[in-house]
C-alpha cells in the first residue's frame, strides 16, 4: 500500500490520544506489564520484553529512583498509512524526578556531571536540582502504531538521536515524514 494521510484523522486523534492516557497512567503507577502491552512490539525482537521489565524494576536498586507525572499532549499528527500499519507521531510533555542515591553517586562532583548531561540533553531551563534530586520538563515525541483493522495503537519513543534503532522498527517513509 502507497504512503497516504488518512481521511478520519480526528477520530484516530482521538482514541490515540485515549490510548497514550492509558499508557502515561501505567508509567505513573509504574505497572511495567502494562506498559509492555503498549510498547511497539517489534521492539521485543530486539529487546526482550522480559528484559525491559528488569532494567525498569532494577533501577531502585542500582539507586536510581524516578518519578513520571504531569504528562501533557501537544500534538498528534495526521495518521499515516504505510504497509499494514498507521502511524501517527505525538509530541508531549511531562515532568521527571530523579534521585540517585547509590553509593557511587554520592560525590558532588558526579552530581554535578549529571546535571549538567541533563541540561544538555533536556536545556539548562528545564532541568532543576534540589535535596539531591534532578526535576525535568520533558519535551518528547513518540510514535503511535497501529494495525489498519485495529484501533489497538501501541507506541515507542521517536528517538532521532538513535537512528539505526528506529531504522531497525520503522520504515523509512515513516521515519522520513515524522522524524523532522
Amino acid at each position: 500500500m502507497a504512503l497516504q494521510l488518512t481521511a478520519q484523522d480526528a477520530d484516530h486523534r482521538a482514541v490515540v490520544s485515549d490510548s497514550l492516557k492509558v499508557y502515561l497512567q501505567a508509567n505513573y503507577d509504574k505497572d511495567y506489564d502494562k506498559i509492555m502491552d503498549m510498547v511497539y512490539p517489534r521492539l521485543f525482537d530486539i529487546v526482550a520484553r522480559e528484559d525491559m521489565i528488569a532494567m525498569f524494576e532494577g533501577m531502585a536498586s542500582e539507586g536510581i529512583e524516578f518519578e513520571i507525572s504531569n504528562g501533557q499532549v501537544d500534538k498528534i499528527s495526521d495518521v499515516m498509512v504505510q504497509g499494514e500499519e498507521r502511524f501517527a507521531r505525538v509530541d508531549y510533555r511531562m515532568d521527571m524526578m530523579m534521585r540517585f542515591t547509590g553509593i557511587e553517586y554520592e560525590a558532588e562532583a558526579t552530581q554535578d556531571v549529571i546535571h549538567t548531561s541533563f541540561q544538555a540533553q533536556y536545556g539548562e531551563e528545564n532541568v532543576s536540582r534540589k535535596d539531591g534530586a534532578f526535576y525535568i520538563t520533558s519535551a518528547k515525541s513518540m510514535i503511535a502504531i497501529a494495525p489498519l483493522d485495529q484501533e489497538n495503537w501501541t507506541f515507542m519513543e521517536m528517538n532521532v538521536d538513535q537512528p539505526q534503532l528506529l531504522e531497525m522498527l520503522l520504515p523509512a517513509e515513516v521515519i522520513e515524514v515524522f522524524a523532522k
